[in-house]
């Protein structure tokens, strides 16, 4: 989750790449709690860290790059 400061539109962009086996970490952040958005506790175990959303939580990765519907 992104929670902007400011009044003002915002842009993020990231870049990266994502190895074979990776490992995420859920940090605990009091900031993040205001929103919503912080797991209980520190974890590597997304199960842990989303114990009190409501539903499943099911991971997704998207293609990339991103296929467009749009026609030329």
């Amino acid at each position: 989750m992104f929670v902007g400061a400011g009044d003002e539109p915002c842009a993020i962009l990231m870049i990266g790449s994502r190895p074979e086996v990776e490992t995420l970490r859920y940090p605990a952040s009091e900031v993040a709690a205001n929103h919503g958005a912080s797991a209980l506790k520190e974890t590597d175990k997304p199960d842990e860290a989303y114990a009190d959303w409501p539903g499943e939580y099911v991971p997704v990765r998207l293609p990339w790059p991103l296929e467009s519907d749009a026609k030329a």
